[in-house]
């Protein structure tokens, strides 16, 4: 676990092995998109990789009934495994969306700005104007 008392700051090789991996990355705007990284909550950062135990949990995911959930994902994601998504999905209650089952693949971690997030987007936004949101 990383002490909490000072920011966590990731390296180049972890920004691209977790966040600027997939094809539909823009390889070419990499060095602004590495610009907007920056020093992040180390207690965020051990509560979003589940360092030490200190992962988000949901206790009682019937809280969350009537809220309509999404989890879209795409194939190039290690941060996220299709099964564990999957699982995930159904603690929830949630809609699980393999990218590529809708002809969208290529992507990973960061499909919104990815080269083809007008085709995620599109999926996203129907999916929402089905439940009337």
């Amino acid at each position: 676990m990383h002490s909490e008392e000072r920011p966590i700051i990731v390296d180049d090789n972890f920004v691209r092995s977790f966040w600027a991996n997939a094809p539909h990355f823009p390889h070419s705007a990499y060095d602004q998109y590495k610009l907007s990284i920056v020093p992040e909550s180390a207690r965020l950062f051990n509560e979003r990789f589940n360092i030490g135990g200190r992962g988000l949990r949901i206790q009682d995911p019937s809280a969350l009934a009537d809220t309509p959930i999404l989890i879209a994902k795409g194939e190039h994601d290690p941060r996220h495994s299709r099964s564990l998504d999957e699982a995930t999905s159904r603690y929830l209650g949630a809609q699980f969306i393999w990218l590529a089952d809708e002809g969208i693949s290529g992507n990973g971690h960061m499909p919104m700005i990815e080269k083809n997030s007008d085709k995620v987007a599109d999926l996203l936004l129907r999916w929402l104007t089905s439940r009337g949101l």
